[in-house]
């Protein structure tokens, strides 16, 4: 109903089924057009009516991704902002993600990889986490509040995520751990010890 009243506010409407939430990212990709993507699902908004115009300038300077903070919802009412890192640490997406809500990423760089259409939770941090620390993409943050997000979806699920992402890092032939006493779950990896101290992880993957 929504849809059907509003059709003529959109420049493409796709309407079919789809293998699920990364499926249906992935053909929005393969219709964008523009220099830049962001995806809002059911529920996000964009943090107030100007936000898109503040974020011009900064998507004149060609960087690959450009993110900024989140207003997050919780369900009960309540309401923080959570911000985010200016320097990605290697280890970063073992623990974190960036929010894909408020991530302007180049349209030319969806097109190349995609969304691994294998994973119900973790796709966008996956697609963060090899263009940034293994093809190198450019990044940058932005101190501002771009996208309201409610918590209580499916990516709030920790468990199901917390599993996902011990399955993808697990099987990496670079395996980041992030404690020293870690005990490597496979010997055919080759794995980078980080010490505690330097990090504040909350996802421990042994």
């Amino acid at each position: 109903l929504f849809l059907e009243e509003y059709k003529d506010k959109f420049s493409k409407l796709l309407i079919e089924e789809d293998r699920g939430i990364y499926s249906a990212m992935n053909k929005g990709i393969d219709m964008a057009t523009g220099d830049y993507t962001i995806f809002l699902n059911s529920g996000d908004y964009f943090h107030g009516r100007k936000m898109i115009e503040s974020m011009y300038p900064y998507l004149q300077e060609g960087t690959d991704i450009i993110y900024g903070d989140l207003c997050i919802h919780k369900t009960n009412g309540e309401q923080f902002t959570k911000r985010y890192v200016s320097a990605i640490p290697k280890d970063y997406f073992t623990y974190e993600a960036l929010p894909h809500e408020a991530a302007f990423v180049k349209t030319e760089l969806y097109k190349q990889k995609h969304l691994d259409e294998n994973y119900q939770i973790i796709s966008d941090t996956i697609f963060f986490h090899e263009a940034i620390n293994v093809d190198g993409k450019s990044y940058k943050h932005i101190p501002l509040t771009l996208t309201d997000f409610f918590l209580g979806g499916k990516s709030s699920d920790t468990v199901n995520l917390k599993d996902e992402k011990k399955r993808y890092f697990n099987g990496l032939d670079i395996f980041i751990c992030t404690h020293k006493d870690f005990t490597p779950p496979v010997s055919s990896c080759t794995y980078i010890v980080i010490d505690s101290h330097d990090i504040k992880p909350n996802l421990p993957l042994g």
